[in-house]
């Protein structure tokens, strides 16, 4: 008996069926909030890979169909991508910005902030066994921006 399976084969094996279970669960809790919600909700998917458009967004943007699927007329979807944009997480711990240093959070605060937000997926390639460092400087801002 041969074994032909590579560790890139399991790890794709792996991750499609935990995702079709993290999906499917989600589905359901966005059903359930759907129906409760009379003008229905929105589910944003924050893509925190700093290149735009690759395997991270495409598997978020995966999630989000799969979202909508279970009631489009009532779930709206929308992928953020936060590549190319400045988060200084600094900022959530009091340091302040250097003059001149760039800031793209507050343009996404609209959206985060929108009342019809149910729910978000958040996606990061893994580093060093870790999440990026854009999408750890996102959550500590998301912290401040909900609290």
């Amino acid at each position: 008996m041969t074994n032909d399976l590579t560790r890139r084969g399991f790890l794709g094996v792996a991750g499609a069926a935990t995702a079709a279970g993290v999906v499917t669960g989600a589905a359901t809790a966005a059903e359930e909030e759907a129906s409760s919600q009379p003008g229905g909700i929105k589910i944003l998917g924050i893509c925190c890979s700093p290149r735009k458009g690759m395997s991270t967004a495409a598997s978020l943007q995966v999630g989000l169909d799969a979202a909508k699927e279970v009631a489009p007329e009532r779930i709206e979807v929308e992928l953020v991508e936060l590549a190319g944009m400045k988060i200084n997480g600094d900022l959530a711990a009091g340091v302040p910005l250097e003059p001149g240093e760039r800031d793209d959070f507050p343009s996404l605060v609209p959206k985060l902030s929108d009342p019809k937000v149910a729910g978000m997926i958040i996606g990061t390639p893994v580093y060093f066994s870790n999440m990026t460092s854009l999408c750890k400087a996102f959550l500590d801002r998301l912290v401040l921006c909900h609290s």
